[in-house]
This record gives C-alpha cells, structure tokens and sequence, in this order.
C-alpha cells in the first residue's frame, strides 16, 4: 500500500513528465524549484521536499504531516500551474490509487 510520500512523490512526477513532454526534464525540475521558491512561505511543508538534477526526494517527516496541509499544497500548484491542462497531464500519470487517495485528503481533479 503507498503513503502519502508514495502518493505525493508520484504526484510531483506526474508534473515533471508532463512539462517535461513539451520542454525537458531539467526545465521541468526549474519549474518545480520555482514553485518551491514562491511558495515554500505559505506552505512550510515544502520544505519536505527536494529536487535535485531530475529526482524527487520526499523527507519521511511528511508521513506525520496534515493531510489537509498536504492538500492546500498540492491544489495550490495546480492551481498556480494551470489547471484545465495541468490536471488532465496530472490525471494520465497517476494510478487509480493515487487518484483516489489525492480526492480522499481533498485534492480534485
């Protein structure tokens, strides 16, 4: 069974594939670093995660993080990375399980 590590891992991939398809993968890392940067004041739980060259890295203290907090990051990035589009590329590279957990702690595709 994943975590929400797992789930929040996948999620942030999920983006990178899909800016990625159109660009790169080191513009799609660029992207994700500078939603970190804007927003990382708002939500310290960024502060979780990290990316480095094209990996994600998501410290384990998130395990014992508020799914609610976890929520208003994840809808916050989609929101802020547009989210007709983002949300469909987002939808197409997450597994039902991920899905389901996402809409479960709040966050709608």
């Amino acid at each position: 069974m994943k975590t929400v590590d797992d789930v929040t891992k996948d999620f942030l991939k999920s983006i990178l594939v899909a800016i990625s398809k159109n660009s790169s993968k080191s513009y799609g890392i660029c992207i994700l670093k500078n939603l970190k940067k804007r927003l990382i004041k708002d939500y310290p739980l960024f502060k979780l995660i990290k990316f480095n060259n094209s990996n994600i890295e998501i410290d384990a203290k998130i395990l014992t993080a508020n799914t609610n907090d976890i929520s208003k990051l994840l809808n916050k990035i989609i929101n802020m990375l547009g989210p007709d589009i983002l949300k469909l590329f987002i939808k197409d590279h997450l597994d039902n399980y991920d899905i389901k957990y996402l809409n479960s702690i709040g966050v709608r595709f």
